[in-house]
């Protein structure tokens, strides 16, 4: 087995961002308990170090910027992180409060070998702003251990691991100082006096003489740690729901700031739904405002498939429509609603009268959010034969709708049919109308109302085009709708 080790050494700063750059460039140090448990390369250079009071680091300059460390969402984020480790294993297991730990060894044929897998996942990781130190060992101890000590990289794979050699490993850790083991500081100290410096020389004892003088504990940890002792791993389950959250190192004051961080999320997003052959149908954006208040952009969505750029440009016509009260420091996707992708035949010629219905479905949405859901509204075919009563609104349009409908039809009926006069048998609107086509015969509702019409396509002078029909009882003419 081969195990990685991805250790995310700066998370608590990597859940922070700017709109426009994935990682802050700005100075930058994490508070927990009044003291620095982090900071970034820019606060680093103004003298600000780990453990350092939070006051302190203020007095080093007025432009570094504290902020509290927020460990539920660096859970969320590494949880996140571990549903995209599952495209590069199928066992991934968190090791918390900021590794993941990756059985590789299955998956080096599908990549092409370790140093196109480790690529791989390297340029992924800093596509989504992450910086890491990856370790690489045949137990899952063993790779936490070596991304600490000896950290590896595509470029720089550990030998070992590329030739598969246990006796290389045992020689590369042996020459380990004994600080990496992690043990508690008097039993450091002890080892110390007792002249050992590296970890070859505790493994070199007797395991009896060794678990006496320091304990089963650290027998038990060297046994793990050369495989020697089972060290099972919980298993890490992909989550069912997408939810993702960005907090913002300085607060947004303008909507057109979220675009940037927008783009991302539904990144995410796509790639989540994507690994699970799901589109999103319904989806919900929650601004978080400096006065800890949510303000909700729900947005719906027909396209049948995941496009980036279309649910962008959604979300940007939903922003015109929003007034901030606040400034925004936070930003969170959810997406509210799933459906399977189905197949869809594609056709085999490209003919310039094909009509896409994606093309279609985006008009639609972009139409609800610019009039309103209440306002965009299609027709549906009713089992009728009277025009008046064969069809009828609804508020979902289906683009499909109308087309399994054959006759030479206006799409504009009359609210009611108009009379006309005539003159030597012919209808007069505006003019004589020439009756270009038809007759089309209705005779229906005989159980009630019996109706029975010829209908006739029209002409005007000015060449509008009508939809009339004479009554066959009365012989009278009247105009049903207007042809575009």
């Amino acid at each position: 087995m081969l195990w990685l080790c991805i250790h995310f050494h700066q998370l608590p700063l990597e859940i922070f961002m700017t709109a426009g750059q994935e990682t802050p460039e700005a100075a930058l140090a994490i508070i927990e308990q009044h003291r620095v448990c982090a900071a970034n390369t820019a606060a680093m250079a103004l003298g600000v170090r780990v453990d350092m009071s939070g006051s302190t680091a203020l007095s080093l300059s007025g432009t570094i910027k504290l902020r509290a460390r927020e460990a539920a969402h660096e859970a969320a984020t590494l949880d996140a992180l571990a549903d995209w480790a599952c495209n590069f294993s199928s066992q991934v297991s968190v090791s918390p409060p900021d590794r993941l730990l990756l059985e590789i060894g299955a998956s080096l044929r599908l990549f092409g070998g370790l140093t196109a897998l480790l690529q791989a996942a390297e340029c992924e990781l800093r596509a989504r702003g992450h910086r890491t130190r990856n370790g690489l060992g045949p137990t899952p101890l063993a790779a936490e251990l070596l991304a600490h000590a000896l950290p590896c990289s595509a470029s720089a794979p550990s030998p070992w691991a590329t030739d598969g050699d246990p006796a290389a490993f045992r020689s590369v850790i042996s020459e380990l100082p004994i600080h990496f083991l992690g043990a508690p500081g008097k039993q450091q100290l002890a080892m110390q006096r007792m002249g050992f410096s590296r970890l070859g020389e505790l493994l070199a004892l007797p395991k009896s003489a060794l678990g006496k003088r320091f304990g089963k504990d650290l027998t038990g940890y060297i046994d793990r740690l050369c495989g020697e002792r089972p060290d099972p791993r919980p298993l890490h389950r992909p989550r069912e729901h997408f939810v993702l959250r960005i907090h913002f190192l300085e607060p947004l004051a303008d909507t057109s700031m979220l675009l940037f961080p927008m783009q991302r999320l539904l990144g995410e997003m796509g790639r989540f739904l994507d690994r699970r052959q799901l589109y999103c149908q319904r989806l919900e954006w929650r601004l978080g405002t400096t006065r800890n208040q949510s303000q909700v952009l729900p947005l719906a969505c027909s396209l049948q498939q995941n496009r980036i750029d279309a649910l962008l440009g959604l979300s940007r016509l939903a922003l015109e429509r929003v007034r901030l009260t606040d400034a925004v420091d936070s930003l969170e996707l959810a997406c509210v609603e799933s459906a399977a992708v189905l197949a869809q035949e594609g056709q085999l010629f490209d003919t310039e009268q094909a009509i896409d219905p994606e093309a279609e479905r985006l008009l639609l949405d972009r139409l609800r959010l610019r009039l309103g859901s209440e306002r965009v509204y299609g027709l549906h075919i009713q089992d009728s034969h009277l025009p008046e009563q064969a069809w009828s609104t609804v508020h979902e349009p289906s683009p499909q709708a109308l087309r399994s409908a054959s006759l030479q039809r206006p799409c504009w009926l009359l609210q009611e049919p108009i009379p006309l006069k005539e003159h030597d048998g012919r209808p007069i609107w505006d003019g004589a109308i020439e009756l270009i086509s038809g007759p089309e015969r209705i005779d229906t509702a005989w159980w009630s109302e019996p109706q029975l019409r010829d209908y006739f396509i029209g002409q005007q002078a000015n060449g509008s085009l009508l939809w009339v029909f004479r009554e066959r009882a009365s012989g009278c003419w009247f105009a049903q709708g207007v042809f575009g």
